[in-house]
């Protein structure tokens, strides 16, 4: 063999293994960043699970608020307790909205981590559409299982409500973990 021939290979063999030692780099960066955001995830969620938890207290509050309230009474002490409703509604407000924002977060996080298509938890998604009707005004929520896949990858769940006394039917479109929509109406119209 000619020495020209044997010193370039020796030239492509050096730059490929420099390209291979370069391309190793870069994925332990990317191995070390997705392992910083995989630990910022994990400590959010216990602040999720206390957001959740607060919020199903205030809920469960502000029910029982609303049943004294429709006990009836004098006005006065109507009055009183409207009062006192004023500030959880607006604790509820902030909960939701920190909520919120926390979820966006982890969206971001699982965007970042390539995570974005992956469904959550059956429960998770549940809870989510729990809450939703709660927000709404509605009790005695049932969210039926397993729901029903979408052509658009999501997810339709049925459901059952109680708002004033009626009873409610409906569906819930959940995407990317998100309630995209929710479809209900009185079971007096569902069904003929």
């Amino acid at each position: 063999m000619d020495l020209g021939l044997i010193l370039f290979l020796a030239a492509l063999a050096g730059v490929g293994f420099w390209l291979v030692l370069q391309r190793i780099a870069l994925l332990e960066q990317r191995m070390q960043s997705q392992v910083r955001a995989e630990d910022l995830a994990r400590s959010l969620d216990p602040l999720r699970a206390a957001l959740d938890r607060v919020a199903v207290e205030v809920q469960s509050t502000l029910e029982e608020m609303r049943a004294a309230r429709g006990a009836g009474g004098d006005p006065e002490e109507r009055s009183a307790r409207h009062s006192d409703l004023k500030p959880l509604l607006e604790q509820q407000q902030k909960i939701s909205s920190d909520l919120a924002a926390v979820n966006e977060r982890l969206a971001r996080i699982d965007r970042a981590l390539g995570k974005e298509g992956e469904s959550l938890d059956r429960q998770a998604i549940s809870f989510r559409v729990q809450r939703s009707l709660e927000d709404e005004g509605f009790s005695a929520v049932f969210v039926a299982e397993p729901g029903e896949p979408t052509e658009s990858g999501g997810l339709r769940l049925l459901v059952e409500a109680r708002k004033d006394g009626v009873s409610y039917k409906g569906a819930a479109m959940v995407e990317q973990g998100r309630v995209q929509s929710l479809t209900i109406r009185p079971a007096y119209q569902v069904f003929p």
